[in-house]
């Protein structure tokens, strides 16, 4: 790993579109979900986490960039992160990172990560339609505080079970 970034880093830099800089940080392995279409094959018992010092580098890199950086927070399910309060308020401190996304499922609360520079990413899975209910609930808990976004998985494995829609 170290060899690609020593060796690619000025090359990513140059081809980036419009100068900005968009990386995907996978803050953990494990997830709440166990979907039959994963790319990641999360589950509850994998529990391996991105460390300190890989963030802390990161965060020192993106400033030493100068230039915009769209930081978007995944997992697993991100939620589930011990730190993850601490991970949002060490990127928020980054000058240049111009757009914060972080993806959930949005099957734990959200309230105690809240932060201006942090959009919520509401990722709703067919295969998993029976929390939406929890997940309404979570999504309204954070309507008036931060800014937020409902993307619907829509997958041909799940063709018809898109009922979920029909709920307010």
């Amino acid at each position: 790993m170290s060899y690609f970034c020593d060796r690619y880093y000025k090359s990513i830099k140059d081809a980036t579109v419009n100068n900005v800089l968009d990386i995907d940080l996978i803050l953990l392995t494990q997830c709440n979900q166990r979907c039959s279409y994963c790319f990641m094959h999360s589950n509850p018992r994998n529990h391996d986490y991105v460390n300190d010092d890989v963030l802390n580098a990161l965060a020192k890199k993106m400033v030493e960039y100068k230039k915009p950086v769209d930081l978007t927070l995944l997992g697993g399910e991100p939620t589930l992160h011990p730190k993850l309060k601490e991970i949002i308020d060490r990127f928020s401190h980054v000058p240049n990172i111009r757009n914060m996304d972080l993806h959930t499922n949005g099957r734990k609360s959200l309230k105690s990560i809240l932060n201006k520079r942090l959009t919520i990413v509401f990722s709703i899975h067919p295969e998993y339609s029976r929390y939406i209910e929890t997940i309404i609930k979570h999504i309204q808990e954070v309507q008036r505080e931060t800014r937020f976004k409902v993307k619907v998985l829509y997958h041909p494995f799940f063709k018809n079970q898109i009922a979920f829609l029909e709920k307010n």
